[in-house]
């Protein structure tokens, strides 16, 4: 009994070093993105954009956070409201006759979904432990579970009927902010001031649930050293990062996956 215990707790540990592992990443990659978009969209030097993230987000650490990372409460349904009208916008471009000229004749397709869906899974339990505050029933969890997936679904179709037929995007580090711009500067502007706006508030909140999870005692100098090395992590590139991490992760979140499904049997035997 002892010894399940004690391979229970390595587990936990394990689980606890990759959601903080993920975390700091996830941070450094948001501090990329800020700079992939000033280099991208405003012709500076994506240095500039992660100096001036990073400064942000130390004295947001420093300070009261709960204000910024609320941002996101109000920012996420106005995102998905904008794509939602690049969607019925791009209704005429819609054609699933497209797809059949997709190379789909190997299984990269179905190994990159479900590193994705390890990617995103990755910090799922501290999701679903602070979700549990709201979620107080069985059918609750059923009814928000069935409505994100079918959002999910529906924001992800559009966002590839957008990119379906935009060739030579590969050297742009963030193309969806690229591909608005067809439709008018001005929903282009809007939306790019959105995404940066988010890019800020994920920097904050992985951040800081990062620094949380460390020594309280030496707060303020994790606080500097994340920061700071952030400016020199994100000079290897957005896109570099995610195309070299996405696959860890993917890797990562989907044993944790498994790990949760063989602890759900083992608790039904």
């Amino acid at each position: 009994m002892k010894a399940r215990s004690g391979y229970n707790k390595q587990k936990a540990e394990l689980i606890k070093i990759a959601v903080n592992f993920f975390l700091l990443i996830s941070f450094y990659i948001m501090i990329a993105g800020f700079g992939a978009y000033f280099k991208q969209e405003l012709g500076l030097n994506s240095l500039v954009g992660t100096v001036i993230i990073s400064a942000f987000c130390y004295v947001s650490f420093s300070g009261n956070i709960k204000g910024v990372i609320n941002v996101n409460t109000f920012l996420s349904p106005i995102l998905i409201g904008i794509i939602l009208i690049l969607g019925i916008m791009n209704k005429s471009n819609i054609n699933l006759c497209a797809i059949e000229n997709l190379s789909i004749n190997n299984y990269a397709w179905f190994i990159n979904a479900i590193m994705y869906c390890g990617y995103n899974s990755l910090i799922l339990i501290p999701i679903l432990i602070s979700l549990k505050t709201y979620i107080t029933s069985k059918s609750k969890n059923i009814i928000v579970s069935t409505l994100t997936f079918l959002v999910m679904l529906l924001l992800g179709n559009i966002i590839f009927f957008l990119l379906i037929h935009i060739q030579n995007i590969n050297n742009i580090e963030i193309p969806t902010v690229w591909v608005v711009k067809k439709f008018g500067e001005t929903y282009a502007k809007l939306f790019g001031i959105i995404v940066l706006i988010s890019i800020f508030t994920s920097a904050v909140s992985t951040g800081y649930a990062f620094l949380e999870n460390l020594n309280k005692k030496n707060y303020s100098i994790y606080n500097k050293l994340i920061c700071i090395s952030a400016i020199g992590v994100a000079g290897v590139g957005f896109s570099n990062l995610l195309n070299t991490l996405y696959p860890v992760f993917g890797v990562l979140g989907f044993i944790q996956i498994i790990m949760i499904i063989t602890k759900i049997l083992e608790k039904n035997e």
